[in-house]
């Protein structure tokens, strides 16, 4: 696993607010939570920069991102409970610290990676990180990614230590991050799809951020290092994940960059307590599956709704249904890859979707 994976997680999720307004971040309108699940595409690098910083910017970046070469150039990352998620009880036996605040887990399934966090009113605190027994980190003092209120202008220092294990070799992890809202305006990111037009996010915050560590052991080269990882995130409030990203990782034996930015979002827990009528009553299970799917949609309204079966990018894999009134339906999922699909319904009025895990 490559270093710059297991640190840019550290500044990677929140939010902002609506245009002519200056954003604004809390606790309560970004940090995520169980139940938001959102797809992100990583991108070629060259010649992506993360432009101005000041107030009433525009960042146009519909024609200049690319979906990488990669062989999973889209990820899909989803909110647990911390203590359901792999790795957990591993890096609960290395801080106490970890096993008495971590309350949620964000799973990216195509990089393999699970960053573990303390989400509370006031902090977003990252404290810990989980590929394998053999690529992890877990943090005695956590490196928060915010504290709030969040806003233009505002900064904060936050020093943080830890151990890391990469390629089976433990090392010590100290260091300070330092993270400042440094710009506000308009964000442009490609359409999806791609025949549409681009998709324009306002009132959006840019957060840069800084963090310095020292490698201890020499395990990201011959000998113990400096290294500097530069973060700029563009956040929208509700939306629980970054918009974009742009992190640059510099140091004597390691020089990298990663950009993804987010393709949409499938899940927000701030939704649930406004459910339609077609979403209350749609019913899939068992979830994660193996074998088959069953699907059940009590349509009150005997409205015709078309029922299918879409990965991630949207792209439909099957059509399971179309019909007016009451449908059960069970598909066998065998043959299909694993990971995560989306269930989606469609009426004249409304488009519904419940994510399926196949495993």
């Amino acid at each position: 696993m490559k270093k710059r994976q297991l640190f840019a997680g550290a500044a990677m999720l929140i939010s902002a607010h609506s245009f002519g307004q200056i954003p604004t971040l809390t606790g309560a309108n970004v940090n995520p939570a169980v139940n938001d699940s959102f797809v992100s595409i990583i991108c070629d690098t060259t010649g992506v920069t993360p432009g101005p910083s000041g107030a009433s910017q525009t960042w146009n970046f519909a024609t200049t991102l690319h979906p990488t070469t990669l062989t999973y150039p889209i990820d899909t990352g989803y909110v647990m409970n911390a203590s359901a998620a792999s790795g957990y009880t591993f890096l609960s036996v290395f801080s106490t610290l970890f096993s008495t605040t971590t309350n949620i887990a964000i799973v990216t399934p195509a990089s393999t990676i699970t960053n573990f966090y303390a989400a509370t009113p006031s902090k977003l605190t990252l404290t810990g990180i989980y590929s394998s027994s053999t690529a992890n980190a877990v943090y005695s003092d956590g490196l928060d990614a915010f504290q709030y209120p969040f806003t233009y202008n505002s900064t904060f220092n936050d020093n943080y230590a830890g151990a890391i294990t990469l390629g089976g070799l433990p090392a010590t992890e100290a260091g300070v991050v330092t993270v400042n809202g440094d710009a506000y305006g308009t964000l442009v990111l490609p359409p999806t799809p791609p025949s549409a037009s681009p998709t324009t996010y306002n009132g959006v915050l840019r957060v840069h951020s800084v963090q310095s560590f020292r490698d201890s052991a020499g395990i990201f080269g011959t000998t113990p290092a400096n290294y500097t990882l530069e973060t700029y995130t563009w956040y929208q409030p509700g939306y629980h994940s970054a918009l974009l990203t742009i992190s640059n990782t510099a140091g004597p034996f390691v020089n990298n960059k990663i950009v993804s930015y987010a393709q949409k979002q499938i899940a927000n827990h701030q939704g649930v307590n406004e459910l339609s009528g077609i979403e209350t009553s749609l019913m899939v299970y068992p979830n994660p599956s193996q074998n088959e799917v069953s699907i059940e949609l009590a349509n009150k309204s005997n409205e015709a709704a078309h029922i299918s079966l879409c990965d991630v990018t949207g792209k439909t894999v099957a059509e399971l249904g179309n019909g007016a009134g009451n449908q059960k339906i069970t598909y066998n999922t065998a043959k299909l890859s694993k990971g995560i699909y989306l269930i989606k319904v469609q009426t004249t009025a409304e488009c519904v979707t419940k994510k399926i895990v196949i495993q």
